[in-house]
């Protein structure tokens, strides 16, 4: 008589060893068998398409499946399935390929729309679905193939969860900085037409008979959009900040290092203006290096701002030598107020911040020491409270 049971089957031994045939409490007509790892692996093989079917007809009651074809909704499954099968059979031989295909069936699901919980339970119900076709197969899943397949499901979960998050992650940043470039082209605009107009009637005030009320609100008025466009500057900034962390990957060219660093500078006009801080390029034109113009611009932005952060009203100062050990020689100095000794040992990393305004998250001097040290370079601070800092970095010349 054959016996079926959508539920697990509790075997009866006196020691407690797992018999290869035992009776199902209650029904001494109907005994299963303990599955090996090769004998499940050799039903799931030849149960594989009624096992897709089953698991299809319960997947498709997840939200994210039901409009979705079938050989979408598939995907990587049945592949995924020959794996664990030779899994079973040779242990740790199939753990990288497992591993990619979770991966690439975690990416694929958030671009089908699915949700996190539907991901993982797709998985579950495949895991469910393997364990049926066994009791149907009058075959008890326990001992070294349960262990496998559970294993080898969780890992694919994991798995499938991380790649799934990191796309997700990468879709959401690149419409930030789609939408960050839309936002700041919307405003810069309109900004600047209004600083060029504020900027015409300050020419025509110089000689008109206004009242000293009219002047200041002129004045106000150009002041409040300088600190708008140097708000629009940080901002920024930071999105750069975010988007080198996660790929320096540096592409080496011959640069004049005056030259980045005037770049830098022109990048950081309205920031200088608001704080009224002069910034002084003191690098020799002719000073050469192989490098990455545009990290290496960003060295000098976060360098720069940074500076100007620390010495409103003051003075930044750009130098550069080349040293004789084929390397140059350079630094960023502000005659401001220093970096607080408690933080000095610190200061490049990540979220550590000097800055008493929270102008920035605290990324900037970490991607500098970054860029820096893939150049092959090295850096340091030296700071005095009060007196201001240094931040003093070698390069490479080759």
């Amino acid at each position: 008589m054959t016996c079926k049971s959508r539920y697990p089957l509790i075997p009866i031994t006196n020691d407690r060893r797992l018999d290869r045939s035992v009776n199902v409490i209650g029904r001494e007509d109907c005994s299963v068998e303990i599955a090996t790892p090769h004998a499940l692996a050799a039903l799931i093989q030849r149960q594989k398409e009624a096992l897709l079917s089953s698991w299809e007809n319960e997947v498709r009651q997840l939200p994210g499946a039901r409009n979705l074809e079938r050989a979408i909704l598939h995907d990587h499954i049945p592949v995924l399935i020959d794996e664990l099968a030779e899994e079973l059979r040779q242990p740790d031989k199939s753990a990288a390929r497992l591993a990619a295909f979770s991966a690439a069936h975690g990416k694929e699901r958030h671009a089908n729309g699915y949700d996190l919980a539907q991901l993982v339970e797709e998985y579950k119900l495949l895991r469910r679905c393997i364990v049926r076709t066994a009791e149907d197969a009058q075959l008890y899943v326990v001992g070294d193939a349960n262990r496998v397949i559970s294993e080898l499901i969780d890992e694919g979960i994991k798995t499938s969860v991380q790649a799934y998050v990191e796309r997700r992650d990468s879709a959401e940043l690149k419409r930030r900085e789609e939408y960050l470039k839309f936002l700041v082209h919307d405003l810069r605009s309109p900004l600047a037409a209004i600083y060029y107009a504020i900027a015409l009637i300050e020419r025509e005030l110089e000689t008109a008979a206004v009242s000293e009320r009219v002047r200041n609100t002129q004045s106000v008025v150009k002041r409040n959009i300088e600190q708008m466009q140097a708000l629009i500057t940080k901002l920024l900034q930071e999105e750069q900040n975010i988007r080198t962390a996660a790929n320096i990957k540096i592409e080496r060219a011959p640069v004049y290092l005056a030259a980045v660093a005037d770049s830098a500078v022109r990048a950081l006009i309205s920031l200088a203006t608001t704080s009224n801080t002069q910034i002084v390029n003191e690098i020799p034109d002719d000073l050469m290096l192989n490098g990455d113009r545009d990290l290496l611009e960003r060295v000098y932005q976060n360098l720069i701002s940074n500076a100007i952060d620390s010495a409103p009203g003051g003075t930044v100062a750009l130098g550069a030598t080349a040293a004789a050990d084929a390397k140059v020689e350079c630094w960023v100095a502000d005659n401001g107020k220093g970096v607080p000794d408690e933080i000095k040992d610190r200061i490049f990393d990540k979220f550590v911040t000097a800055s008493q305004h929270r102008s920035g998250i605290g990324l900037g001097l970490p991607i500098v020491k970054q860029i820096i040290e893939a150049h092959g370079g090295a850096i340091r601070l030296e700071s005095e409270p009060g007196k201001g800092t240094i931040v003093r970095f070698s390069l490479p010349r080759g």
